[in-house]
C-alpha cells in the first residue's frame, strides 16, 4: 500500500463503474477512483477560480504582467 493512502470501501453503482472503466480505459478500481478524484478537483479548482473573473482589480496590463513572468521564469 502507498503511503499516504487511506483504504475506503465504498458501494458504487456498478453500470456506473462500468461505463467509468469503458470511457477511461483504466483496469483497476484503484486507477480509476484516483483518476475521478484528481479530475474533480481539477474541474472545481477551475470553476472557483472562473468565479473570481472580474472580482479582482489588477493595476498592471497583460503585457506588463507577461514582462514580468519573463523576467522571472524566462519566455514562454
Amino acid at each position: 500500500m502507498r503511503k499516504n493512502s487511506n483504504k475506503v470501501n465504498v458501494m458504487v453503482d456498478k453500470k456506473l463503474l462500468d461505463k467509468a472503466f469503458k470511457v477511461s480505459g483504466l483496469k483497476t478500481k484503484r486507477e480509476l477512483v484516483e483518476k475521478a478524484l484528481e479530475y474533480y478537483i481539477e474541474e472545481k479548482t477551475k470553476f472557483q477560480i472562473l468565479e473570481l473573473l472580474g472580482k479582482i482589480e489588477f493595476d498592471i496590463t497583460p503585457e506588463e504582467l507577461i514582462k514580468e513572468r519573463e523576467k522571472e521564469i524566462g519566455p514562454f
